[in-house]
């Protein structure tokens, strides 16, 4: 689940910035800010995210980008989401500007496991409605409250009241 990789010091909103290697560089900032990933590993991560996404754009569809890189030095994985109300030009599927950017740090020893939750975030993000609540957030405590009612429903444990 994306929310239990996530808390508010981890959230970007809004993400004030031009280009998408700002909003990566920013994200990663974000983890280095907030104590999840070591100073020491700023570069190595930054480098690693960078040269996934040259190589191949991870741009999704309906406004959703999920950049991402594997850091050997990493024993679990770890996630930044940043909320841009204009949206960035990620080369997306469908050519829509991303609004969500959520990135991932990922150990290269669990890498192919990390495969299906990259793909269980890209079917979550994928609800359109949901997506619309995320870009009209008015805080990270909103935003991740909504990131978790929609993990427990797409988990079968339904909506939170």
């Amino acid at each position: 689940k994306v929310s239990n990789l996530l808390d508010e010091s981890s959230i970007r909103l809004p993400l004030a910035v031009a280009e998408k290697e700002e909003a990566i560089e920013s994200l990663v900032d974000c983890l280095v800010a907030n104590g999840r990933l070591e100073p020491s590993l700023r570069e190595t991560a930054l480098r690693a995210v960078l040269a996934r996404e040259r190589s191949l754009s991870t741009g999704m569809e309906r406004g959703v980008a999920l950049p991402h890189g594997v850091v050997d030095a990493l024993a679990d994985p770890l996630c930044a989401l940043g909320v841009h109300p204009g949206g960035l030009d990620f080369a997306s599927l469908d050519g829509a500007p991303a609004h969500l950017v959520v990135l991932f740090l990922l150990p290269r020893n669990r890498y192919q496991g990390h495969i299906a939750m990259l793909a269980g975030v890209a079917r979550l993000l994928h609800d359109g409605a949901l997506l619309d609540r995320l870009k009209a957030a008015p805080s990270a405590s909103d935003a991740l409250r909504m990131l978790s009612e929609a993990d427990r429903a797409a988990n079968g444990g339904g909506a939170a009241s």
